[in-house]
């Protein structure tokens, strides 16, 4: 329960192509499933991942210093190519081509803890059973800074995507807030309506005002 706090800004962060999205939550695959162990950060291998988020080629890392986006783009084979690969069992992910967006916590707390909320029914299964985890429709950011929260959640309006939310406690200072940008970003803008758009080597990541 949160009392008397307020919420400083709610973003929803989406991927333009059709590739990123998917046409429901029948099977309740868009979830953030905690780490277990099966999920290594992909470019800070000392870093504990605490949740993943994957669905429909979107998959970002939550981690207590910041959140990893993975774009992966896998060149289409030629038929014969998909025959040889079906024929041996395997999938070609040799030429799969993976850029990152890094958004980093500036001077966040250490203690910050990170807590699944509202938990589904099933769960993720990956080998051994000590590896099973649970799926979560919301993550907490708890005291990321001295009294404030941030929260994530899959909206259930929205096919695809993820939306955050900065929660203010009574004498939050919302100034010391700070979010860094960093990775395989060409170029970044703003629009008229407020959205910044992250501009990559494969599609744009926007976060919507």
């Amino acid at each position: 329960l949160i009392c008397a706090a307020s919420v400083l800004t709610a973003q929803q962060t989406i991927y333009s192509p059709e590739a990123f999205s998917s046409s429901g939550d029948i099977f309740g695959t868009r979830n953030f499933v905690e780490n277990k162990g099966a999920y290594k950060h992909p470019l800070l291998p000392s870093e504990d991942v605490a949740f993943v988020y994957e669905c429909s080629g979107e998959k970002i890392y939550f981690s207590k210093t910041g959140v990893t986006y993975e774009l992966i783009y896998v060149p289409k084979l030629e038929e014969h190519e998909k025959e040889e690969l079906e024929e041996k069992g395997l999938e070609d992910m040799s030429r799969a081509k993976k850029y990152y967006v890094q958004m980093h916590f500036q001077n966040a707390q250490s203690s910050v803890e990170i807590i699944g909320q509202e938990q589904q029914s099933h769960y993720f299964t990956y080998g051994p059973k000590e590896l099973n985890a649970y799926a979560f429709k919301k993550i907490l950011y708890k005291n990321i800074y001295p009294k404030i929260d941030l929260l994530y959640e899959i909206p259930m309006d929205k096919t695809h995507g993820i939306k955050y939310s900065y929660i203010l406690h009574p004498g939050a200072d919302a100034s010391i807030i700070d979010m860094l940008y960093s990775g395989d970003i060409k170029r970044t803008k703003v629009t008229e309506e407020g959205d910044i758009v992250f501009k990559t080597p494969l599609w744009d990541v926007t976060e919507h005002a």
